[in-house]
């Protein structure tokens, strides 16, 4: 796969807890995340809105320092990396996780939000 064991966690578990989708994600530089505000900004998204801050949960922190860990001249995924759904779907079907997609990690997302009191005007 183009990314790693790691990476692919990270990637995960970023999706899952911020509804992030691959195209933003593979746009994320080092300077994107405030570790102290512990949150991440969302530059270009795919509506290409105004960019949005995305608060930062406790595992996604730790999914965060892994690849901050091993970023490389302030790309979060060096080698000029692109992600898309499809690269991620492939990765997974290679570790045996064939029953997870993005689009069912980003519902996640949605399905937890609303949970705890999200409206749909802060999804959107």
């Amino acid at each position: 796969p183009p990314f790693d064991r790691f990476q692919l966690a990270a990637i995960l578990e970023l999706v899952a807890t911020t509804g992030i989708r691959a195209g933003e994600l593979s746009r994320l530089e080092v300077g994107d995340f405030d570790l102290q505000a512990r949150t991440m900004t969302i530059r270009l998204a795919k509506d290409r809105s105004n960019p949005r801050v995305m608060p930062l949960s406790a595992a996604s922190m730790r999914a965060v320092q892994d690849l901050l860990d091993r970023a490389r001249d302030g790309k979060l995924f060096p080698g000029g990396i692109h992600l898309t759904s499809c690269r991620v779907q492939r990765a997974l079907k290679m570790l045996g996780l064939s029953h997870l997609n993005m689009r069912a990690l980003r519902h996640t997302y949605a399905t937890t939000m609303g949970a705890n009191g999200a409206t749909l005007l802060d999804l959107m």
